[in-house]
């Protein structure tokens, strides 16, 4: 699930979840959408994430992640392992062309555009990241490496030498662009899965990530040297982060997504050779689980899905400049009637399977050396 607001729109959103994009008009709810392309073999589910709908003979095709390129181009893949390139002519009413459609070897666990939108980057949750050559209509292309765990963000540098990764098993690796047969350095020190990854918006020569274990950490990454932590009240999430201030812009703004203790958490970082940081607004999250965060002029917007009976996707926003909440009730409506229940598709449920497992049997030792002592005795 995504949400955006399209590079100068100030009263309609783009939402992308399930089996459909939509522009929603904020002041009358007025919805217009496209459905992705229907699957055209259902013969062709081999993915493990095709293994619920194989039993039904029904395949679900799912939006799986998106990147926008400014109001140019929209990508979407797909559990079924598709890659969709869109050109977009209106953002609302939705207007978009279908330009480039290929399968991708394995399901995407994130995706970016490059600067000049010329090349889409997918990574994988078998651990591959593949540039994708978006002027040419077959979509060619090129394997940049790849981790030994699901990578779970990935992002190009301001001057695109280098692309970023994170993965799983808590590793941030620097690898150079686009000859990525040479890796830079590795920032290690996380002690759970890197959830997500970010130049930090008022000063781009640094890397700042946010982990599972509760932490949001600054890095020299050229060097892969830490510079800076704040510990979380709980796991990061989601992240979502921009610059503040004056033409200096001497801070950045982060909303942090705690699951743990269902909670935004508003982050200032100021500072550049030395740096300080303040919590800016707890704000509470009960019974939601966020699924995409993102900025808007002057508007936190929250999407995700309601964890009460329905499960149904819900937008909640909050106005920068207080942090009161803004009334969407009106859109949510809306949304319950075009989007439905999330019930058997609840993104929350994939959370636990980030972390650790967490594995002991030094007891079962114990109760095994105990039998064999005591089988022993009886034998003698």
């Amino acid at each position: 699930m995504f949400i955006f607001s399209p590079s100068g729109a100030v009263n309609y959103l783009v939402l992308a979840a399930g089996k459909c994009i939509l522009s929603l008009e904020v002041g009358t709810s007025e919805i217009s959408s496209f459905n992705l392309p229907e699957r055209k073999d259902p013969a062709e589910a081999d993915d493990e994430d095709d293994s619920k709908t194989k039993s039904s003979g029904e395949i679900n095709r799912d939006i799986q992640n998106c990147a926008v390129f400014g109001n140019k181009f929209l990508a979407i893949t797909t559990n079924d392992k598709c890659l969709f390139v869109f050109s977009v002519t209106n953002w609302h009413p939705l207007e978009a062309n279908l330009i480039a459609e290929r399968k991708i070897p394995r399901v995407s666990s994130a995706t970016c555009f490059s600067r000049d939108g010329k090349c889409l980057l997918v990574a994988d949750k078998s651990g591959d990241c593949t540039k994708y050559n978006c002027s040419q209509e077959n979509l060619p292309e090129q394997q940049l490496g790849g981790h030994l765990s699901i990578v779970t963000d990935i992002l190009l540098t301001a001057d695109e030498k280098f692309f970023i990764t994170s993965d799983r098993d808590e590793k941030i690796r620097v690898t150079k662009f686009p000859e990525s047969y040479e890796i830079e350095t590795y920032c290690m020190g996380h002690r759970e899965f890197v959830s997500k990854i970010d130049l930090l918006p008022h000063d781009e020569s640094l890397l700042v990530s946010l982990s599972g274990d509760s932490s949001i950490r600054l890095w020299e990454y050229l060097k892969g040297k830490e510079i800076y932590r704040i510990d979380l009240p709980g796991a990061g999430i989601q992240m979502v982060c921009r610059a503040e201030g004056s033409s200096s812009r001497s801070s950045s703004l982060f909303a942090v997504y705690i699951n743990e203790t269902d909670s935004l958490v508003i982050i200032r970082i100021s500072g550049s050779s030395s740096f300080q940081h303040e919590i800016v607004k707890t704000i509470s999250t009960e019974d939601f689980f966020v699924d995409s965060l993102n900025f808007s002029n002057s508007q936190l917007l929250v999407f995700g899905v309601s964890q009460k009976d329905d499960y149904h996707a819900e937008i909640r926003a909050f106005d920068t400049s207080n942090w009161d909440p803004i009334d969407l009730s009106r859109v949510n409506e809306s949304l319950k009637d075009r989007l439905g229940s999330f019930r058997n598709n609840n993104p929350g449920e994939t959370i636990s399977g980030l972390f650790k497992k967490k594995y002991s049997n030094i007891e079962e030792y114990h109760e095994r050396k105990r039998k064999r002592l005591e089988l022993k005795k009886a034998n003698k």
